[in-house]
C-alpha cells in the first residue's frame, strides 16, 4: 500500500477523500465494526469458527484495517456513524 504512511489515521483517511472530491466522508476502523455493528448472534457463530486463538491478536488486526466512504449530495443525508472522535 503505497500511501500508509501519509494516511496513517482515520482522519488521514477521510481528508484523503475529501481531497478526491466527495463533499462528506465516514471511517471506522474494522474493531468499531465489530464491536458496534455486528450483533451478537453474529459474533458467537464467528467465534465458534477456527481462527485466532487470542482476542488480543484479533484486535491487534482489526486496528489496522478500516472502512472509508464518502459521498456527494444528499445521498446519506441524516447519517449518524456514531463516532467517537477517538478512532484516530
Amino acid at each position: 500500500m503505497p500511501t500508509v504512511k501519509e494516511y496513517v489515521t482515520l482522519d488521514d483517511q477521510r481528508r484523503r477523500l475529501k481531497e478526491g472530491g466527495f463533499e462528506e466522508t465516514e471511517a471506522v476502523s474494522i474493531e468499531d465494526v465489530w464491536e458496534n455493528w455486528v450483533g451478537g448472534e453474529e459474533k458467537r457463530r464467528v467465534d465458534g469458527l477456527e481462527g485466532l486463538d487470542e482476542v488480543e491478536e484479533w484486535r491487534l488486526l482489526a486496528r489496522h484495517y478500516a472502512v472509508v466512504w464518502g459521498w456527494k449530495g444528499s445521498g446519506f443525508e441524516g447519517w449518524n456513524s456514531g463516532r467517537r472522535g477517538t478512532n484516530s
